[in-house]
């Protein structure tokens, strides 16, 4: 590399690093400062059970509880310094987790591609995207797909299960990974997944957790509609003519909607987010028996993956759009000129996901105008989402019918030699080492 490229590569690292640490500390800031609201989860539920902990009662092990047990690792980590600084230590605990995760993209061809994306979509998302478990599970996800392209399938699968035992939304990239059978990684896979939620469970049932351990899965069958899903946006639109109102759950601390067939609703929500997920598995076991790339079908069977758990589930918070993140990296990956305009509806959304929460939440719950146009745009990109990625999937065509068209160039020695697109447009058709 010359002079004049390490110069470009170092300015180019340090402008990725600015606005790393600019939109970290805008981030900090809003919730810290600007709307500490937005931080309630973390500095009022997170730190109380933290606090519950420490008195002797543990949720998950001595009471049920919403979230899976590893989540307890970011949470408790977060109290080493005490309750009074628990906010200051989950934002470093944040911060440094997204540093990694942009450190192992940047170490990736086009990865300054791939860490400018990440920031951006933060940054676009706002303070929620960093006031949240599911922003812990972003940053391990993202550094799990590293990890796939660098050719260690064994270790992503094990960060997938970690995050699926923190987060449940995880647990269908590894899904994905599964699908695709690489060769003998299905055994890595399988193993990977049942070895880490073997010792999660047993590590439970030794603490007294008895059934608790698996609460989680009750807790979120027992929600109804939330005001932010895409099921409640009708929902809202009923609320100025009186036919629908919404109502703050004291119990699951979040807002729903109540209306006419509301409760059926709510009740079919999640088995046909069961079916979405097992057709699209279905689409990628057809995909890779006739001879379609693996990366390729793994990328775009997340892709459709994580669209279903957002459009399906009955939840619908605002943090569950920084699942699209990993979404995003893997379109890039696959092939940037393709999804273009996906990643531009991505960013749309985050945008709009920002203004839904915190900045307009009062306009969405309330159905005024400018809030249902938000909530109702940002729910119709998510679903038009899901349908561009069940197109790209079922479209996936074996190798040998999309042969790459060569060309003809000078080499530095004065012989042809042949280039294919993949050679000259960066970001395209990257392969994942571990899935070939």
């Amino acid at each position: 590399m010359t002079s004049g490229a390490n110069r470009i590569a170092w300015f180019e690292h340090v402008l990725i690093w600015t606005m790393f640490a600019a939109t970290h500390a805008w981030l900090a800031f809003a919730n810290l400062v600007v709307r500490p609201g937005t931080f309630a989860d973390v500095s009022g539920v997170y730190r109380y059970w933290f606090q519950m902990a420490g008195e002797g009662n543990v949720v998950g092990i001595d009471e049920s509880w919403v979230y899976p047990l590893l989540a307890w690792i970011p949470i408790s980590l977060s109290g080493a310094a005490g309750v009074g600084a628990y906010g200051f230590l989950w934002l470093a605990l944040v911060t440094l987790l997204n540093a990694l995760a942009v450190y192992m993209l940047l170490r990736m061809k086009s990865g300054m591609t791939l860490a400018f994306l990440f920031v951006c979509l933060l940054f676009l998302i706002g303070p929620v995207a960093v006031g949240r478990l599911d922003t812990i599970t972003v940053a391990i996800a993202v550094i799990a797909i590293c990890q796939i392209w660098e050719g260690r399938i064994g270790l992503a699968a094990v960060l997938f299960t970690v995050g699926a035992w923190i987060k449940v939304w995880p647990g269908v990239l590894y899904l994905a990974l599964l699908a695709v059978r690489a060769k003998e990684a299905w055994k890595k896979i399988v193993l990977a997944g049942a070895g880490v939620s073997a010792a999660v469970v047993a590590a439970g049932l030794m603490l007294g957790s008895g059934a608790n351990v698996f609460s989680f899965v009750s807790q979120q069958g027992d929600r109804g509609l939330q005001a932010e899903s895409v099921f409640a946006t009708p929902y809202l639109w009923l609320v100025p003519s009186g036919r629908a109102r919404v109502d703050f759950d004291t119990d699951i601390l979040t807002y729903q909607v109540y209306g006419p067939g509301v409760d059926v609703v709510a009740a079919i929500a999640t088995p046909l987010l069961v079916v979405a997920v097992a057709a699209i598995l279905l689409l990628a076991f057809r995909a890779v028996r006739r001879g379609s790339g693996r990366p390729e079908v793994f990328a775009l069977t997340s892709y459709a993956l994580v669209l279903a758990v957002i459009v399906f589930n009955k939840v619908g918070s605002p943090q569950f759009f920084t699942w699209l993140i990993p979404v995003a990296i893997l379109l890039v990956l696959h092939d940037f000129r393709r999804h273009t305009v996906e990643l531009l509806l991505i960013a749309v959304a985050a945008f709009l996901t920002q203004l839904v929460y915190p900045w307009a939440y009062g306009a969405v719950l309330e159905a005024e105008p400018t809030g249902l146009a938000i909530i109702t745009g940002r729910n119709v990109i998510e679903v038009a989402l899901l349908i561009a990625a069940l197109v790209a999937l079922t479209r996936t065509r074996a190798k040998d019918e999309a042969p790459s068209r060569p060309r003809r160039v000078q080499s530095g020695t004065r012989r042809d030699r042949t280039v294919t697109a993949a050679d000259t447009v960066p970001g395209r058709s990257q392969t994942g080492a571990a899935l070939e």
